[in-house]
């Protein structure tokens, strides 16, 4: 089996998914568009109540969370079956607290990093800043965001697949299912970089042809993006 995965293959294999199912994807897409926009009415319709405010962010990111969950398990059957329904978006609720708890390692995972890579230089430009030393502080400022960046970067592109791995794996806790997704792409950071990269201008194409395009772009790099998934795990399997 090859160890690594051709990008063209990947979109291309997308697209030909997307056009045979094209009406429900878009569909789909479109009820997934109108829900964000009434969550974020509502949030902003208690803006200025504290409490409120925090209660809706985290209703928010839980049904977030949901709605990506249900993606996933959509892009997986439309990959590997053809076709996928509204059916197909249902999890249960088993699944749902394995999901929020596998973000819950994301955020910890993502905060370890910004703690040992990120405060240091934080500290220092604070230092900088009360010494009145202006160097030191641009220094560390900079330093800082750079190390922010890459932290990100990394943190997203190591656990990306562990909505799908929650899915595939309902036996797992969510430990454990963070700790596979973190496996699976062991070793591919670089080629999943650069597929991210080539997926991000394939979108900016799109947002070019009069925005609609993305109607197209998006479901296509989506599916693609599982269809990696699936790539990654046979490569795993296959090594095992």
């Amino acid at each position: 089996m090859n160890t690594s995965f051709s990008f063209n293959a990947m979109i291309s294999s997308g697209y030909a998914t997307f056009k045979k199912n094209w009406k429900f994807i878009i569909l789909a897409g479109l009820a997934t568009v109108v829900i964000e926009i009434i969550l974020k009415i509502l949030q902003r319709g208690v803006q200025g109540h504290a409490i409120a405010e925090i209660f809706g962010a985290i209703v928010s990111v839980i049904i977030s969370i949901l709605i990506g969950l249900g993606w996933c398990k959509v892009l997986l059957s439309l990959n590997r079956t053809g076709t996928a329904t509204w059916s197909t978006f249902e999890t249960d609720s088993a699944t749902w607290l394995r999901a929020i708890k596998v973000f819950v390692w994301y955020v910890l995972r993502f905060a370890y990093f910004f703690v040992i890579s990120v405060l240091p230089f934080l500290i220092v430009a604070l230092i900088g800043y009360l010494t009145h030393v202006h160097v030191v502080v641009v220094i560390g400022g900079v330093l800082a965001y750079a190390t922010f960046l890459v932290s990100a970067i990394y943190v997203a592109l190591r656990y990306q697949f562990m909505y799908y791995v929650a899915l595939d794996n309902p036996g797992l806790r969510s430990k454990a299912i963070f700790k596979k997704a973190g496996e699976l792409t062991k070793g591919n950071l670089l080629q999943l970089l650069g597929f991210g990269i080539v997926l991000g201008f394939y979108n900016l194409l799109g947002l070019i042809c009069l925005v609609v395009g993305l109607a197209v772009t998006v479901p296509v790099s989506k599916l693609a993006h599982a269809k990696v998934y699936d790539f990654l795990k046979e490569k795993v399997s296959h090594q095992n």
